[in-house]
């Protein structure tokens, strides 16, 4: 679940993309905003999809 949180500067988007989710420096610094956000919610769906307990 992607969590409800206020973004209001540059340092809370790098925390959110980088520190929380992994998302490389490298590409953070060098790709759009679109990008990333769809890079963040498609690694909280894997995420998710790996803690979930029932047999794939």
């Amino acid at each position: 679940m992607i969590p409800d949180l206020k973004i209001n500067t540059l340092a809370d988007i790098y925390t959110l993309y980088v520190l929380i989710a992994g998302i490389p420096e490298n590409t953070f610094w060098n790709f759009d905003i679109r990008f990333l956000d769809l890079v963040y919610i498609n690694k909280m769906s894997w995420d998710s999809y790996i803690k979930n307990p029932k047999e794939r």
